[in-house]
């Protein structure tokens, strides 16, 4: 995972642990008929959470807290294999999040348990990429 000003600004965080949902918000109308005839989609919301140790470099101690506090916007990366998705198999979502709230905890290892809304703040829309290899891309005719 990688957390930043910006997507040139960003360090590596190896978080044990993140959860992402997002929801298009369809709305299917049916018009007095059986089955659905239009379907209206609502705008796209993503929350999510993730857990940053104490011990990693960038967000030492109560900096998440702090960012958290001054209502800080944040670069956001999930990423697996290259952070752009340029290679087979890779994956990646990019987007700017804000933290909702940050809970200092932990059993194992001491924490900061985070949770978020994607946000769209004008420059940094979501962005979900898979590599693949065009030799092994299978297409229907």
């Amino acid at each position: 995972m990688q957390l930043g000003v910006d997507s040139s600004n960003t360090t590596t965080i190896n978080s044990p642990t993140f959860n992402l949902t997002l929801k298009n918000n369809v709305i299917g109308k049916f018009y007095d008929e059986e089955v659905v005839q239009k379907y209206l989609l609502g705008g796209l919301v993503g929350t999510g959470s993730f857990f940053i140790p104490f011990s990693q470099t960038i967000e030492v101690g109560n900096a998440t807290l702090k960012d958290f506090k001054y209502g800080n916007e944040s670069f956001f990366r999930i990423y697996w294999g290259t952070p752009d998705a340029s290679t087979d198999g890779d994956f990646s979502i990019t987007s700017q999040i804000k933290y909702n709230n940050v809970i200092s905890t932990g059993d194992v290892e001491i924490g900061s348990e985070v949770t978020f809304d994607v946000i769209y703040d004008g420059s940094q829309e979501l962005d979900i990429k898979c590599g693949y290899s065009s030799t092994k891309l299978i297409r229907g005719i």
